[in-house]
């Protein structure tokens, strides 16, 4: 769980590789890279059960979404 202690205390960037951290232990391979609407769903999906500090970049990702899909 490296990814959650680097991620602590920086900008977007640490939260982004925290994402990738968890993401990688919970995605088979072939849904590693899936970055389509329903890939980022049911990766949020997963993720929002971890704990909470995912959900708050769950949070942060979904603001994120929604500002590029506007």
């Amino acid at each position: 769980m490296r990814g959650i202690r680097d991620a602590r205390g920086k900008g977007a960037s640490g939260r982004r590789n925290l994402l990738e951290g968890s993401r990688r232990q919970t995605l088979e391979p072939a849904n590693r890279n899936c970055i389509t609407e329903a890939g980022i769903l049911w990766t949020m999906s997963h993720l929002k059960q971890k704990s909470d500090i995912t959900r708050k970049v769950f949070s942060y990702m979904q603001r994120l979404h929604e500002r590029k899909t506007e």
